[in-house]
């Protein structure tokens, strides 16, 4: 009788042995855990890392000890530095990456690492928001508010674009009390990925403040300390011409100076976020006469993109019209709708 063929046999044990030694990468935890998988990708100082056994699993990237991959990943080291390559074993708290076509690899500590894999940037990225607010009273009184605020920004890697309005009404027993408009449209070019330079248009009418129209027309610097889906701060400063258009005085006009900073931060797992915004003009020849805006509150996701959003917001002008308050304040609920 003939034998059987060996060959086929032999074959079969490489194959083997070769599904069970297959490449894997490998995650090592501050703990002492060593998880074999595949990596996905990491942001917002979130990893996320591919097992045979349960699927996408999310580590924080704080517990992270080193990592090593078997075939390319992409790291980002801040905004300026993107590495290309396998990552190598390295000392506890360090990766290496062995970059294509150079022969030394690069070794940094875990915690500069921003971003793995980072998802490919739009040219174009549009975000936009409304928030819409009104109440009703009828009986003893017979109130009514609304309240109407949006902002829209349009961001390439250079330039950005934001136009920013909001419009608040009252009346009480028929009379209007409150009934004010404001409104923005700015552009700014980045020369870096933090420093830019901005020209802004602001408008702003309140006839119970005695102001038909102030236009104020700005340009300076701005730096962009943080920019994300989580957390973005910004600060500007720079110069503005100022022309005020009054009902009942004589108008006028002047040169200002211009400070400003806009803040705004999502919370456990975009829970809530925090924001807060403040712009101020304070007249270049009298450092008495400020105009200042400030727009602090906090918005609840709930479902899909709508929010709560509840925020105080308070103008200040220091030297008011005659008869006329120096502070302007609301407590505003609204209900709103975002775009990213």
């Amino acid at each position: 009788m003939m034998g059987i063929p060996k060959i086929p046999a032999i074959l079969m044990m490489a194959l083997l042995c070769g599904i069970s030694t297959a490449a894997a990468d490998e995650l090592h935890l501050k703990n002492g855990d060593r998880i074999s998988g595949t990596v996905v990708s990491m942001a917002d100082n979130k990893l996320v890392f591919k097992t045979a056994y349960a699927g996408e699993i999310t580590v924080e990237w704080r517990e992270v000890a080193n990592l090593t991959s078997d075939s390319p990943i992409t790291v980002q080291l801040g905004d300026a530095v993107s590495l290309r390559g396998t990552a190598e074993p390295a000392r506890e708290g360090a990766m290496r990456v062995k970059q294509e076509k150079i022969a030394e690899s690069a070794t940094f500590d875990v915690s500069k690492v921003t971003q793995i894999n980072p998802k490919p940037k739009p040219v174009i990225k549009i975000s936009a928001r409304v928030n819409v607010g009104a109440s009703r009273t009828t009986g003893n009184t017979d109130t009514g508010a609304a309240h109407l605020d949006g902002r829209f920004m349009a961001r390439t890697e250079k330039n950005r674009i934001t136009i920013t309005g909001e419009y608040d009404w009252e009346e009480s027993e028929g009379d209007t009390t409150v009934k004010k408009a404001l409104g923005s449209i700015a552009y700014d070019q980045f020369f870096t990925s933090k420093w830019y330079g901005y020209g802004k248009v602001g408008l702003e009418n309140n006839k119970f403040i005695d102001l038909n129209l102030r236009t104020d027309i700005g340009v300076g610097p701005g730096y962009q300390a943080f920019e994300s889906d989580q957390l973005n701060l910004k600060f500007e400063g720079g110069l503005s011409y100022v022309n005020e258009d009054y009902i009942d005085r004589q108008d006028k006009d002047y040169a200002a100076y211009r400070l400003a900073m806009d803040y705004d931060q999502y919370f456990f797992d975009k829970f809530f976020q925090l924001f807060f915004t403040n712009e101020n003009l304070v007249r270049a020849d009298d450092t008495e006469d400020i105009v200042s805006r400030t727009r602090t509150g906090v918005r609840l996701p709930f479902y899909k993109s709508l929010n709560l959003t509840g925020q105080y917001n308070l103008d200040w002008y220091n030297k008011p019209a005659p008869g006329t308050e120096k502070t302007d304040q609301s407590f505003i609920f609204s209900l709103g709708y975002s775009y990213e």
